[in-house]
């Protein structure tokens, strides 16, 4: 019966570190391509057309919509 014990708990640890290392790795993928969008649209080149809304998260779809917009009218600024 302890060893049962001790083998979920040592289970349910591992689990935990695998969520929590997953967790990480998609959080920096994120802050990576939104970090990567920002500096696409401060150099005038953000490609809205490219821009897949399936694969990326609500809150980079926002950021592309603004991006977009806000390059577009930097574009028209500058002329």
């Amino acid at each position: 019966m302890d060893n049962i014990i001790l083998i979920i708990g040592i289970f349910l640890i591992l689990a935990a570190c695998i969520i929590a290392v997953t967790e990480r790795l998609r959080s920096r993928r994120i802050l990576d391509s939104i970090e990567k969008m920002l500096h696409m649209a401060m150099n005038g080149e953000f490609p809205a057309e490219t821009f897949d809304e399936g694969r990326l998260s609500k809150l980079e779809s926002e950021l592309a919509a603004f991006l977009s917009s806000s390059s577009i009218s930097a574009k028209k600024h500058r002329k």
